[in-house]
């Protein structure tokens, strides 16, 4: 009785049947609609913007199936035959299908990128590595050696073992090396430690009246820091030109204030030439470090110097590079250790600091830097200083003063002075 109600129960599909199938492939299209769409929120500021538009193309892509997919669910609810419901159904199926391999190939290219990103990220951290290595290794190469003073048992102990080329610390310390006079006079005084140890080498050749003898001791040949800076016309013509009188008269004690390493070569030749004989002269080598000559070259000078009986080595370097306190400086050389590879530096400045051994990486480094009025127009460039200029209260003063005289920066280094034979 009820066969017209059954046919058309059959024809025309319950809302909750369409309901069942419309969720049901609504749930498998929004798992890949939702998750492509959120994939570059995710990732965040990683993703670059050739990867951000082949998602957005593939999301386009995506989309476009979905409105087809919603359409063809409209149309199924208008649909009163079966047949024709369960072709659509079917159409339908096969659209979800195509989403789905879509969505699918969409989720492998993002597991290939994220695995290609991961892989960017090891090299980086690789790569991050290998240049901490690197900087490691260049903060190593600034790090200074432990410096020996001689206030230890050790530290003398390696001029007699291990050091062959220690002849000059005898002649220097037992020949009148004596404490600089003041804080400027460091190039003076260790000029005249040489002056002083070289006279053995001179077998007499220097008279008296050339040689800088101190009236005190008198008529031995002994040079004191005054005598080879107060009483010699060569000095004041070509090294300073007025000392003694204290800060702001003496030459070396008025801007720019000491000596550079020229006018330090300059007082010594002064001294020395009166000492040529027809057999041989005395030369006086002057070495800037400017990072044109290595460590190797430095010490292989050095060394060859040490082991010259007529032939003393200088250094004008710079003292907190060195791993003291305190800025230039110079002190005489002394002694080469081989297996220590150190040099013995014979401080001029005793108050401050004994001698000591230093890494010759450690010289080399210090002898490396830049004395920033290495050079200037001396002597007479002092004479147009004023008043103030020559004993400069602040910094202001002292700069303009500084470009007065014509300051000009140099590399630190050091010198060699020695006898050279003539030649037949």
């Amino acid at each position: 009785p009820n066969t017209s109600e059954e046919n058309v129960s059959l024809r025309e599909p319950s809302s909750m049947f369409k309901m069942a199938v419309v969720l049901l492939i609504g749930c498998v299209i929004g798992s890949f609609a939702g998750g492509p769409s959120s994939a570059p929120r995710a990732m965040g500021m990683a993703g670059r913007s050739d990867a951000r538009a082949s998602w957005m193309q593939e999301r386009q892509l995506v989309d476009s199936k979905i409105d087809e997919i919603s359409m063809h669910i409209d149309s199924m609810a208008e649909t009163k035959d079966p047949e024709i419901f369960m072709g659509k159904v079917e159409g339908l199926l096969q659209q979800s299908s195509l989403v789905m391999d879509k969505g699918s190939s969409f989720l492998d290219g993002i597991k290939s990128w994220w695995k290609n990103l991961q892989d960017k990220v090891d090299e980086i951290k690789e790569g991050a590595e290998e240049a901490k290595e690197e900087i490691d290794e260049i903060i190593d190469s600034f790090k200074l050696s432990e410096l020996e003073y001689f206030n230890t048992s050790e530290a003398f102990e390696y001029v007699e073992t291990d050091c062959e080329e220690s002849a000059d610390f005898y002649h220097i310390s037992s020949s009148g090396w004596d404490a600089q006079i003041n804080q400027a006079y460091c190039a003076v005084a260790t000029s005249t430690a040489i002056l002083n140890s070289l006279r053995s080498s001179m077998d007499g050749e220097l008279p008296i009246s050339v040689f800088p003898i101190d009236p005190v001791y008198s008529p031995y040949q002994y040079a004191t820091q005054m005598e080879i800076v107060e009483n010699n016309e060569c000095v004041h013509k070509h090294v300073i030109s007025h000392v003694g009188g204290g800060p702001g008269v003496d030459g070396i004690l008025t801007t720019p204030m000491g000596l550079g390493l020229d006018q330090a070569a300059k007082l010594v030749s002064c001294h020395l030439t009166g000492a040529t004989s027809s057999t041989h002269y005395w030369d006086v080598e002057t070495h800037h470090c400017d990072g044109k000559e290595s460590a190797e070259i430095m010490k292989e000078n050095m060394i060859k110097a040490l082991r010259d009986p007529d032939a003393r080595v200088m250094v004008n370097y710079h003292r907190a590079t060195a791993g003291q306190i305190g800025g230039g400086h110079f002190s005489p050389i002394g002694a080469y250790n081989f297996v220590k590879d150190a040099f013995l530096l014979l401080d001029v400045a005793k108050y401050k600091y004994p001698p000591v051994w230093i890494p010759a990486v450690d010289l080399w480094k210090s002898l490396n830097t830049i004395d920033y009025c290495g050079t200037w127009n001396y002597p007479e460039a002092q004479a147009l200083l004023t008043e103030e200029q020559r004993r400069p209260s602040d910094s202001i003063i002292y700069a303009q003063a500084m470009e007065v005289v014509g300051c000009t920066p140099r590399y630190r280094g050091y010198l060699i002075i020695k006898k050279v034979m003539l030649t037949e």
